[in-house]
């Protein structure tokens, strides 16, 4: 025979157990009559605990339980000292669940007071401003120099700029004077052919407003080389070599001239050239005509004047003019 506890009991009681382990009970049951009576006093103790529950709920007096009658006058303490602590533990067990149901109850309530007010809402800081960005740096392009320009313009020279030339070009004398009268300074063509350097061609070019020349040179071979010259105020000064775009220069200052000499040339070769054209500068004699206007090294009577002094004259001025010869002076006896 299976022996029941309490434990056992109380399941079957609270209807807890499978179907199969309820069955093997009620056979227990019909064969144990003490088990019988403490499942009957479990029951009633339920129906104590259901009712004092309820009246704890709602705010009554809790009925005191009667005293019962025994059966069994062997079996009355056990089954009392069971009763008794079956309803401490069924107590314990009511008002914990009613603590446990009263604390939901009360969440609940301030769960619903809590949603109901207005959720402030804080917000966040704003993000601190970005570094202010580097001020960008301004290279400001090289301020342009005589120099630097001068050897941009001979830069783009070659020997096929003169491979058409110039008949007017071939009188040296008639371009000096074209070019001082061009500077308002005297200047003569210098004579380079003992540098191997023929004279090709002078024109004048511009810069600023003021008028600059040109006087290229060719050697028998290779690039060419050219004089550049600006008049305007300015102190004499020494050669100067630089070297500008590729381009190697001599500068110097002489009267009231700036030149320039840029050729692709070895700096020895260079200096050698500038120091025959400083001195053949320097020796030049200007020649004052009539009119006042300075020539350099300048016939009496240049070429484009005497044409138009030959076209004035009518074969009667030029026959008025000629001298009549004079008769041999006869022999004295």
């Amino acid at each position: 025979m299976t022996e029941l506890n309490d434990e056992l009991l109380v399941a079957y009681v609270d209807g807890q157990l499978a179907k199969d382990q309820s069955k093997a009970v009620e056979r227990v049951l019909e064969e144990d009559q003490v088990a019988a009576q403490r499942v009957e006093a479990l029951r009633a103790a339920n129906a104590q605990l259901e009712t004092a529950f309820e009246a704890m709920l709602t705010g009554e007096p809790i009925p005191v339980p009667s005293a019962e009658t025994p059966a069994s006058g062997d079996n009355v303490p056990a089954r009392r000292s069971f009763a008794r602590r079956l309803l401490r533990v069924g107590l314990v067990t009511w008002v914990g669940l009613g603590s446990l149901l009263g604390g939901a109850a009360a969440g609940f309530i301030l769960y619903d007071q809590i949603a109901a007010e207005p959720v402030q809402v804080v917000a966040a800081p704003p993000p601190p401003p970005p570094p202010p960005a580097p001020e960008p740096v301004v290279i400001a392009p090289p301020v342009p120099t005589l120099q630097g320009d001068l050897a941009g313009a001979h830069a783009l020279l070659t020997r096929a700029t003169f491979s058409l030339a110039l008949e007017a070009q071939g009188d040296r004398d008639l371009v000096s004077f074209q070019i001082s009268k061009a500077l308002g300074e005297t200047l003569a063509i210098p004579d380079l052919s003992g540098e191997n350097l023929t004279f090709q061609r002078a024109q004048m070019l511009q810069r600023g407003g003021a008028p600059v020349a040109q006087i290229a040179f060719l050697p028998e071979s290779g690039a060419p080389v050219a004089l550049y010259a600006k008049s305007g105020p300015g102190e004499e000064r020494d050669l100067k070599f630089e070297e500008i775009g590729g381009v190697s220069v001599a500068s110097w200052a002489q009267g009231n001239i700036f030149f320039m000499l840029a050729g692709d040339l070895p700096r020895q070769r260079l200096e050698s050239l500038a120091r025959s054209i400083e001195s053949q500068i320097a020796a030049a004699e200007p020649v004052t005509q009539d009119t006042g206007m300075p020539e350099a090294s300048l016939p009496a009577g240049s070429a484009e004047q005497g044409d138009a002094a030959a076209e004035a004259q009518t074969p009667e001025q030029t026959s008025a003019q000629t001298p009549e010869p004079t008769p041999p002076a006869s022999a004295t006896r």
